[in-house]
């Protein structure tokens, strides 16, 4: 995805590293890029980058997770989100690998 069409304070979702596993890119409203596989670690409910609070969020129980590091916060969810590492070349943001982390 081109950087350019990202603007800051947006998510998208894409699928990584394969087509069933869902995934949130997100530009914070600082300027940072994060992404994480966006299935929620308790019953696999979609994620979502709430911008206002600047947390992901999955509603289905009202699971929170860290947008720095996809550690959970409150709610059910007791395992942290995949974290996806990315690179930047020539303004295109890349996925290049995934750290599940546990702890």
């Amino acid at each position: 995805m081109k950087l350019d069409d990202l603007p800051k304070g947006t998510s998208v979702t894409f699928n990584y590293p394969t087509e069933k596993d869902p995934a949130l890119l997100i530009h914070t409203k600082t300027g940072e890029l994060k992404a994480y596989n966006s299935a929620c670690t308790h019953l696999m409910c979609p994620v979502f980058y709430e911008k206002e609070s600047e947390v992901l969020l999955c509603p289905c129980h009202q699971g929170y997770f860290d947008l720095n590091n996809g550690h959970p916060i409150a709610g059910p969810p007791q395992r942290e989100l995949p974290l996806i590492e990315l690179e930047v070349m020539d303004g295109v943001v890349y996925a290049a690998g995934r750290k599940i982390r546990h702890g």
